[in-house]
């Protein structure tokens, strides 16, 4: 099994990428249950640096994967995002505490046991043509997966993770659309 904690963009943005994913190399998943006061509480008990609050909980949420005895914990470091249209020229980076949290977790949790458990590859989604080549190296020297396998596993992944993307565009665009155009509308943005 393959604990995936509930935070960060691998959770809220590229949930659908890795669910198809690990599933399609015939992984079972295990998602840490949803953050509430046990979950903070037991964060600040376990982290050893301070940092905004959605990289702390992330420590209570790899507690709680141990707890559920997944095989492993799945803590990617990610440097920076794919464009969503590729028209976007920025470097779409992480910021370094996000980037960094594997390491902390890692920290906090010293005990081989538990290390040995956290995967963490390092990922640059910005580049198509890098990732897959990261991919297919971290998971054919942990678990033998031969690159063809992942190339499809990949692809299957996608197509996921753009439906996903596709539906929250939609919803947004019918949303606007319905709106009064006489009356002051208000959108919020954050991440939760």
């Amino acid at each position: 099994t393959i604990g995936i904690p509930r935070g960060l963009m691998n959770y809220y943005q590229m949930f659908p990428f890795w669910h198809s994913l690990f599933t399609s190399l015939g992984f079972d998943i295990v998602l840490s249950s949803p953050t509430g006061r046990e979950t903070v509480t037991e964060s600040l008990e376990i982290m050893m640096a301070e940092t905004c609050l959605p990289v702390e909980v992330i420590h209570g949420h790899v507690s709680d994967l141990l707890k559920k005895n997944v095989d492993h914990i799945f803590l990617p470091f990610v440097v920076n995002s794919a464009p969503l249209d590729g028209s976007n020229p920025t470097n779409n980076c992480n910021c370094p505490w996000v980037q960094a949290h594997p390491y902390l977790i890692k920290a906090a949790f010293r005990a081989k046991a538990i290390t040995e458990k956290l995967l963490i590859p390092s990922l640059h989604f910005r580049y198509r043509h890098v990732y897959p080549k990261e991919l297919e190296k971290f998971f054919s020297s942990k678990f033998g997966i031969s690159p063809a396998l992942m190339g499809k596993a990949i692809e299957k992944a996608w197509e996921a993770q753009n439906g996903f993307e596709r539906n929250i565009r939609l919803t947004g665009s019918n949303i606007l659309a319905d709106l009064d155009k006489y009356r002051l509308c208000v959108v919020l943005l954050g991440r939760p």
